[in-house]
């Protein structure tokens, strides 16, 4: 018993998370098309590994579906794993699942560091199993685990920094730094904003040798360089970004903040009331939250006895998140997954938490009591997190999602009706911009405007309109120009003449 409390396993700790994965019903969706919540930014992102597929290898040309800028050329962060998973369709054909299980995969790295990061701060196994397993039961956090969207991967990224920081911290090597620093700056690249994490640690690396600058500048001079090596590969990137979205005549990704300040106080307590009274319950267990806010206050009760190298540290990670919150609180409202950015933050805090009461905790008593009431807020949050999951992978998006759906039913049809691979299509009845068309991995427009008249026809026409489908509506004799192929209970597709 002693030595499995005292000893650290990579492979239980794998072992456990696969099977926290499948009590959770995280592998049911890898085999799924997009689905769900944030369905349109799902097909976002696949459409930039499906467009290297089907156009083009060529890395610095990314492009989706939708033809609202030249050509569907548009950018938005470093599209390495997007590529990555066009290069492995080469060999397995093009499936959802490949983009899923890269996420994953990286997810389960970040969590089996975030395990061993636990453990060199508790040097117990108890506790890192109790509170590894309590702070990735978030109901958001799971979600994206096997998703698109990069921000998963750019935080399981964050966490393998944060644990080569911890080795650095523990035995002082060098080489853990250039590693955390490496980490941290891929996981900016695929979102920017997790760039907080390495400008933390530089930020903390200075303050703690301000005493002697050139000797700190001379012996940390090669994790300086790597530092502003990724900081220049980040600048360089969206820089490419935004003028490759201009020279396409793309506004359609977000390349600026949204901060705080430019709302009123009316909209400030509007994206407050989604925060506190809608989303806060997706992030975690209500109790959870309790749980956490009555550690933070413990910690700062004890807080004359945090180890004083620690303390700033926390201070600029929480500097770091407050910034971001500010300078993308606009976001904070239709986006749960914003707030993967700041667990890292969270979750340090709630650990430097419990390692001070447990510290703070003489009697044995006591000292046995806490990792027991640890496992109970840990147990419940997981169910709960079950239940909330369960409702998420079965939600059914009528809204958004039904136009692939929809547009299925035209795809034993393609070649008949002549709609070949470089054919423009106008999908009308598609909320989103690359639904339909990523079902079809044909390049087009969407829009809900069923009255469109023959001045605007005409204007998709100038730009080689081939065919127009309708989804959940049979428009025959709709307009002279148009050719009625193909009309089932889904959908009817007509050819421009």
């Amino acid at each position: 018993m002693k030595s499995f409390v005292q000893g650290s396993s990579s492979l239980l700790y794998l072992t456990l998370i696969l099977c926290f994965y499948a009590i959770m019903g995280v592998f049911s969706v890898l085999l799924l098309e997009p689905f769900g919540l944030h369905f349109v930014r799902q097909t976002d992102s696949l459409s930039f590994a499906s467009h290297y597929y089907h156009f083009g290898m060529d890395f610095f040309s990314p492009g989706l579906f939708n033809l609202q800028s030249d050509d569907a050329k548009a950018a938005c962060e470093f599209p390495l794993l997007y590529y990555l998973t066009a290069l492995i369709y080469q060999t397995t054909g093009e499936h959802p699942a490949v983009l899923r299980t890269i996420s994953l995969l990286l997810m389960t790295s970040g969590f089996v560091a975030f395990f061993k990061t636990i453990y060199l701060i508790f040097k117990n196994q108890v506790y890192t199993l109790i509170l590894g397993f309590w702070l990735i039961s978030s109901t958001v956090l799971l979600y994206y685990s096997a998703n698109f969207l990069p921000d998963s991967s750019a935080f399981a990224l964050t966490l393998l920094g944060w644990h080569s920081f911890a080795k650095y911290w523990v035995n002082q090597t060098k080489k853990s730094l250039y590693c955390s620093m490496s980490f941290f700056g891929l996981a900016a690249l695929l979102k920017v904003t997790f760039f907080i994490h390495p400008l933390a640690i530089a930020g903390f690396l200075l303050f703690t040798h301000r005493s002697d600058l050139k000797l700190f500048f001379r012996n940390y001079a090669g994790i300086l360089g790597l530092f502003f090596f990724c900081l220049m590969a980040i600048l360089m990137w969206n820089s490419f970004m935004i003028d490759y979205n201009t020279v396409h005549h793309d506004e359609y990704f977000l390349t600026s903040a949204l901060p705080i300040w430019s709302l009123n106080s009316a909209g400030i307590g509007e994206v407050w009331g989604y925060i506190t009274g809608f989303w806060r319950a997706e992030y975690y267990y209500m109790s959870t939250w309790h749980v956490f806010m009555a550690l933070l206050l413990i910690a700062l009760a004890l807080i004359k006895k945090i180890p004083g190298k620690i303390a700033p540290l926390l201070i600029l990670m929480v500097l770091g998140s407050l910034s971001y919150f500010a300078l993308f609180y606009v976001q904070f409202k239709d986006h749960d997954y914003y707030i993967l950015n700041l667990l890292p933050a969270l979750f340090f805090l709630v650990l430097g938490s419990v390692f001070l009461l447990r510290e703070a905790l003489s009697s044995k008593k006591w000292k046995m009591v806490l990792p027991i009431a640890l496992a109970a807020i840990s147990v419940l949050s997981i169910n709960y997190a079950h239940t909330k999951l369960a409702q998420r992978f079965s939600h059914e998006d009528e809204y958004y999602a039904i136009s692939s759906k929809q547009a299925k039913h035209l795809l034993p049809y393609l070649d008949d009706l002549g709609i070949h691979k470089d054919a423009r299509l106008l999908i009308i009845g598609d909320r989103s911009p690359n639904g339909a068309l990523l079902t079809l991995k044909r390049k087009g427009w969407t829009s809900m405007n069923f009255d469109l008249d023959a001045k605007e026809l005409n204007e998709y026409k100038s730009k080689d309109l081939g065919f127009v489908v309708t989804l959940g509506k049979d428009l025959a004799n709709w307009h002279q120009e148009l050719e009625l192929l193909h009309a089932n209970t889904e959908l009817a597709v007509y050819k421009v003449k």
